[in-house]
């Protein structure tokens, strides 16, 4: 049953790249999977666009990577959330599996067939899909129908590379406890500790994101803006706030859209800070920035603190005190 249900969703897939009046020429591009043998991609590089079935066989790549690798519901549920036409959900796909290098860390979970349970590779699947999602909502909110996958791949790659690997240098409090914790319960585990680490960087792609794109419109140094990124993430709480929205039980469709519109506010909030700030005409190093701001907004984040502090106490946090929170959080931000 699943195996037909697969056939069908490529099918359609398919189907909707082909029909498409956009052209896919920037998958053939980008696409380090692609269909051509070697030889011909060098030697015939600027005659491949040209082949009479150049758009059918990108169709049938992209429609299979996209199916295999996110399910049968993927790109009908992108487009019912964001109403992105099919090859825009297409594209959104390719650039986060780029930019957040998902294709190595598929190959070597797939590489520990027969040596760690196979429902932990599943788990495991799963996350980076999950990750690869966001991103894609992400991708979607940010360039819409403009998408390029060159151009956005060429403008958030670098950044995002600099997140990745230089994790112990820039998150702090409940995100480097975040990681740790990840990163001990794949170990504890039987996961090679490579793996185990790329598993928990994935979990800084929402903010890595935001990163890489301030960085490069402000110019600034990606770990710069990182370090700034992570001190702000700790100090307005955000962390413990986004992990008490994925906490939350949903039932059905509508109650999971309204869950994500929560965790997507806290991480707006969070951007819009950033970019205020870095928009602003001083050079000072951006965490030193972020202090300031923090040091002539004390009254305001000691209130919000208060409130934070006594959920805390609470323990069972619910969809009503999150909204609370987020409510004041765009408060105190907006300043």
């Amino acid at each position: 049953e699943m195996a037909v249900v697969l056939s069908y969703a490529k099918i359609d897939l398919y189907n909707g790249l082909n029909r498409s009046e956009q052209s896919l020429e920037d998958f053939l591009a980008m696409d380090p999977e692609r269909y051509f043998p070697d030889v011909l991609r060098r030697r015939y590089a600027d005659l491949l666009p040209g082949h009479r079935l150049s758009r059918q066989i990108l169709a049938t790549l992209i429609a299979n990577s996209i199916v295999n690798r996110m399910g049968p519901a993927y790109v009908q549920r992108m487009q019912q959330d964001t109403g992105a036409n099919v090859v825009t959900v297409a594209r959104a796909y390719v650039v986060a599996r780029e930019v957040c290098g998902a294709s190595p860390i598929w190959r070597s979970i797939e590489a520990q067939d027969n040596k760690i349970p196979a429902s932990l590779q599943y788990n495991m699947m799963f996350e980076v899909s999950r990750v690869l999602r966001h991103a894609c909502y992400w991708l979607i909110d940010r360039y819409g129908d403009a998408l390029d996958i060159v151009e956005a791949v060429e403008h958030l790659k670098s950044g995002i590379d600099v997140v990745f690997e230089e994790v112990d240098e820039i998150v702090v409090g409940a995100g480097r406890e975040r990681q740790e914790n990840a990163i001990a319960d794949l170990l504890e585990r039987g996961v090679p500790e490579d793996l185990a680490r790329q598993m928990a960087g994935l979990l800084l792609t929402r903010g890595g994101l935001d990163i890489a794109d301030l960085s490069t419109q402000y110019r600034r140094d990606a770990l710069d803006v990182a370090v700034m990124y992570a001190a702000l993430t700790q100090r307005l709480g955000v962390v413990w706030l986004t992990k008490g929205v994925e906490d939350l039980a949903v039932d059905g469709r509508w109650q999971a859209m309204a869950r994500a519109n929560l965790r997507h506010e806290f991480f707006s909030v969070r951007r819009e800070l950033a970019d205020r700030l870095l928009g602003g005409k001083s050079r000072l190093p951006a965490v030193r920035l972020f202090e300031n701001w923090a040091e002539k907004n004390v009254e305001s984040m000691s209130k919000f603190d208060a409130i934070l502090q006594e959920m805390q106490i609470r323990g069972e946090i619910d969809f009503a005190t999150l909204s609370v929170a987020a409510q004041e959080l765009r408060r105190v931000v907006s300043e």
